[in-house]
Formats: C-alpha cells, sequence, structure tokens
C-alpha cells in the first residue's frame, strides 16, 4: 500500500512502519469497503469510535504491515490490535495472542507502529 512505508528499526525481530494519516482517511472518505476488509469489525467500530478515527486506523494498518513484515503474509483482517486491561495495545493473529509487542503512535501526517518480538 502506497501509505505505508517501513523502515529499519534496531535488532532483529523488530519492525518500525509508517503509515500516511491523509491517505489513510482518503481511503475511508472515499473508498471506505476497500479500507474496512483489512479490519475486524472490532477494530472498526474502535476506530470510528474516535473524534479522530483516521488516527487510529493508520497505527493499526501500519501494525499489520509489520505484523506481516515479522512473521510473513497473511490477510489484515486476521491481525487484530486490541486493548488489554490496561489499556495497551496487544496483538491477536488469527484470535489467538500473538508472540509481539506491539506499540502504536500518531504525530502530524504520520502514524508510527512498533512491532517486536517477544523475548522467549
Amino acid at each position: 500500500m502506497k501509505a505505508l512505508r517501513a523502515l529499519e528499526a534496531p535488532g532483529p525481530g523488530t519492525c518500525l512502519e509508517l503509515a500516511h494519516i491523509p491517505r489513510v482517511d482518503a481511503l475511508r472518505l472515499h473508498r471506505p469497503d476497500t479500507l474496512r476488509r483489512l479490519f475486524t469489525d472490532a477494530e472498526w467500530t474502535y476506530c470510528l469510535g474516535h473524534r479522530r478515527a483516521d488516527q487510529h486506523l493508520a497505527a493499526r494498518l501500519a501494525a499489520k504491515r509489520a505484523v506481516t513484515t515479522l512473521m510473513g503474509r497473511r490477510p489484515y483482517a486476521s491481525i487484530e490490535i486490541q486493548r488489554d486491561e490496561r489499556g495497551a495495545p496487544c496483538l491477536l493473529i488469527d484470535g489467538q495472542p500473538a508472540p509481539l509487542r506491539v506499540s502504536l503512535s500518531h504525530d502530524g501526517d504520520l502514524a508510527l507502529a512498533l512491532v517486536a518480538r517477544k523475548n522467549p
């Protein structure tokens, strides 16, 4: 996707991805079906429940791209970003906890996701 760009991050098993928020928002506004199929129902509802849904969607899209970089190609809708009991983002793959940690952020026109393998 053109809205995403990978950056090398320090250490093996780590991936940093960026998403351009205005591009993701343009998809949401003009091609919502295209964007919608990349998210689970829970993610879509969570993101659209926020005033700046574009930021939340873009950060999750970057996280999904980082996961596929680390773990191989898979449908984006099989990767879900939820919130744990403390409100921190956590990853599920095919409904199961993933052996990955995730951090999401956004500022200005960019959303960022850092995904790293958990230590054994």
